[in-house]
């Protein structure tokens, strides 16, 4: 029945209406991040903006959260989003979530050019293993 109410949202929010503040106030973590996994791989800048304050995402801090907004908001086009996902990416360390979000940014014509620098910035934070694996991923994406 919870995930009913999310699925419920994304179908109207496939056909235009957005959900309101309130009927995502009570959402349990795997109710939003079901939600964030399952929307349109681009969407709206302007819906990026509005989907980060209604689930509140700031407050809640959530990397699972973040790992899908992120990498939503840089296929859509939010640029300006970039230097809070390499705050994020710089203090979170599972490769799995870095991975993610190296591959938005590999993907997306606008934020390529910044895939090196960012890795290059955050290296010293990161594992070996997970500099090397973004590194081979850039690499093979001739960054």
């Amino acid at each position: 029945a919870l995930y009913d109410e999310v699925q419920a949202v994304l179908v109207a929010y496939r056909q235009g209406t957005r959900p309101t503040r309130e009927q995502v106030a009570n959402w349990h973590r795997y109710q939003i991040l079901s939600f964030l996994q399952a929307l349109p791989a681009q969407i709206p800048v302007e819906d990026c903006k509005y989907f980060e304050e209604i689930l509140e995402l700031e407050k809640k801090n959530d990397a699972g959260h973040y790992m899908h907004f992120y990498a939503t908001c840089i296929a859509s086009g939010y640029q300006e989003i970039l230097p809070r996902v390499e705050e994020f990416i710089g203090r979170v360390g599972r490769l799995l979530i870095v991975e993610t979000i190296f591959r938005a940014l590999i993907a997306s014509d606008w934020a390529r050019p910044h895939a090196r620098r960012i890795l290059e910035q955050i290296q010293e934070r990161h594992h070996k293993i997970t500099i090397h694996v973004i590194d081979k991923l850039l690499e093979d994406a001739g960054l």
